[in-house]
């Protein structure tokens, strides 16, 4: 995927996790969100990577990705990140209804993070 679909892609993510969010509370919205969030994460690190690379800079994992674009100074480097992470790698390979709770209730704080970097990443790379 090139860099131009894959920021259009994270747009359509935070777009679709901001609907979920924005819905009343229950297990199948909570769940949804949490899925949401999941492809978010992943649609985002995989467009900074991109920005990256084009850049020169190579990573190949979400926290070496997040490091980077910490360097180049596009977010603040942010503990939340780090949370939202782990909260992705949890949510991924482990399911309970505690951490399905304790992962909702920091969603609407990973949008605000995942909105700025959105809007500080170009449209397009020339």
């Amino acid at each position: 995927m090139i860099y131009e679909e894959r920021i259009k892609s994270f747009k359509k993510t935070i777009d679709n996790l901001t609907s979920v969010l924005s819905k009343p509370k229950n297990d199948e919205s909570r769940d949804l969100a949490i899925k949401r969030f999941e492809l978010c994460f992943e649609i985002c690190w995989k467009t900074v990577r991109d920005f990256l690379k084009h850049k020169g800079a190579i990573y190949n994992s979400p926290r070496d990705t997040l490091k980077g674009i910490f360097k180049y100074g596009l977010i603040e480097d942010n503990s939340s990140w780090y949370d939202m992470i782990d909260d992705r790698n949890l949510a991924v390979h482990i399911y309970n209804e505690k951490l399905a709770e304790k992962i909702y209730v920091n969603l609407p704080n990973y949008l605000k993070l995942l909105n700025k970097l959105y809007t500080s990443l170009p449209q397009t790379l020339k």
